[in-house]
């Protein structure tokens, strides 16, 4: 028997990309993102696309939380 458990995938290579203020479509992705982690729906995947592989890779919550950790901090400096 096929799994139809319904899957949410996120692409998050802007956020996971950008190293200046958040802005924008950027700030928009963030607050999402962070809404989603919040709520942690089941079947909830954070994909990253890499240009050279020309493929997605996923990353953990932890790894995205790292993202927007990162962006936080940037405003901080």
């Amino acid at each position: 028997m096929t799994d139809l458990t319904p899957s949410l995938c996120v692409d998050v290579t802007t956020l996971a990309h950008w190293h200046r203020p958040a802005v924008g479509i950027v700030r928009v992705e963030q607050q999402l993102v962070r809404w989603l982690l919040d709520q942690s729906p089941a079947q909830l995947h954070f994909v990253v696309y890499h240009r050279d592989q020309a493929q997605f890779t996923e990353l953990s919550p932890a790894a995205v939380q790292n993202h927007l950790d990162r962006l936080d901090n940037y405003h901080a400096q």
